[in-house]
């Protein structure tokens, strides 16, 4: 993880990396970004990830089933991630 700005206040950025972890990890990363977009009021975003398993989640229609069914305990940040 690292952050940077410019100037103080400033515009400011963040990043990170994180290899080789559960689907759990990534929607877990994935929520905590947009979280910080939306509580920076932000409109045009880019969600990047090695995970297509978990942007296929985030955007599947929510009433079809998925490969996790029956309901699992990340079905919740799923739908975190599809509010946000």
């Amino acid at each position: 993880m690292d952050g940077s700005s410019r100037g103080n206040p400033g515009m400011a950025g963040v990043g990170g990396l994180i290899r080789d972890v559960s689907l759990e990890a990534e929607l877990w990363g994935i929520r905590a970004g947009l979280q910080l977009v939306w509580q920076r009021q932000l409109a045009k975003i880019i969600v990047e990830t090695d995970s297509l398993l978990s942007i296929n989640l985030i955007n599947e229609d929510p009433t079809t089933p998925h490969p996790l069914d029956p309901p699992d305990p990340i079905d919740a940040l799923i739908d975190d991630c599809r509010s946000l």
